[in-house]
């Protein structure tokens, strides 16, 4: 350590710092590339599908309410008198439509589908929509605009329902495995944070003590090498010429040092000079005087 300069030193400490600062920045911005993929996975695997699925239960269900509101256009029932202003096709008509345009989501949601599990669940209420459909919706609305409402009151208490029921539940399990997949793809992206945010604390801190020990150091080395310089200078002023400089390195200070051994040497030189000078004159003074 010694035998690299300031200047070096200096220079090696701010690399380090640099290359910290960049490493720091590079994990982070991987962490938020990671976090975001998660959430652009949230939001197009998961949350168009729940948005999907819940516009198609919507409508199901819309389906069965047009259903039972045909049924009150019985002229049996004192309610009918409500449905007067308009015809009980109004309501075939909705479920015609929205049978068209659970077919238009249904076969969008299929083409994002790769789960294993969910393709199983998309198969299942595929098979249980289309029964419903063909079987149940279809035949009451067959039977809703012959006006045979008695034949529509009974099919609907009975095998409408239960494949109403049938296919209704299997959207939910769907719901159900998108709400699961989703906390997963949440809690995977939240470790990915927690992840990224703890190792760039450790490098900071890990910096931090680094940074910090070799500025101390540097502190250190060039105030105990300047302390030396000045107890030899110290002494120096005081006529010691002599005094031992305990210091050997090959920085900028110990340069210095070295400087100042040469002076002194050079100085003592040229005191002895002057003083051999000075007791010449004065023994030729002394013989002159005889």
């Amino acid at each position: 350590m010694n035998n690299i300069t300031i200047k070096w030193r200096l220079i090696f400490l701010m690399a380090f710092v640099v290359v910290l600062a960049v490493s720091v920045i590079l994990i982070s911005m991987k962490g938020m590339k990671d976090t975001n993929d998660g959430l652009v996975v949230v939001y197009q695997e998961r949350t168009l599908p729940l948005q999907m699925v819940a516009t198609v239960q919507g409508l199901m269900t819309n389906n069965v309410l047009q259903l039972h509101l045909a049924s009150k256009h019985d002229r049996r029932l004192k309610e009918s008198v409500k449905h007067n202003d308009h015809d009980i096709a109004m309501h075939t008509d909705a479920i015609k439509g929205n049978i068209a345009e659970i077919s238009r989501i249904s076969a969008a949601y299929t083409k994002n589908v790769s789960n294993e599990q969910e393709m199983v669940l998309v198969a299942e209420f595929s098979a249980l929509r289309t029964d419903f459909v063909e079987n149940g919706l279809l035949v009451a609305s067959k039977q809703a605009l012959a006006g045979d409402f008695f034949a529509l009151n009974s099919f609907l208490s009975t095998g409408f329902a239960d494949k109403a029921e049938l296919a209704i539940a299997k959207l939910a399990e769907l719901r159900d495995f998108q709400v699961d997949e989703a906390t997963k793809d949440f809690e995977t992206a939240n470790a990915v944070f927690e992840n990224v945010l703890t190792l760039s604390a450790v490098l900071l801190s890990v910096g931090l003590v680094i940074g910090l020990t070799a500025i101390i150091l540097i502190i250190k080395g060039i105030v105990s090498s300047l302390a030396v310089l000045n107890e030899a200078v110290v002494a120096m002023a005081k006529g010691d010429m002599a005094a031992e400089i305990k210091l050997d390195q090959k920085d900028e200070v110990g340069q210095l040092i070295n400087v100042f051994k040469d002076m002194r040497t050079h100085l003592v030189s040229v005191i002895q000079v002057v003083r051999s000078g000075a007791d010449n004159f004065h023994a030729q003074a002394g013989i002159a005087a005889r």
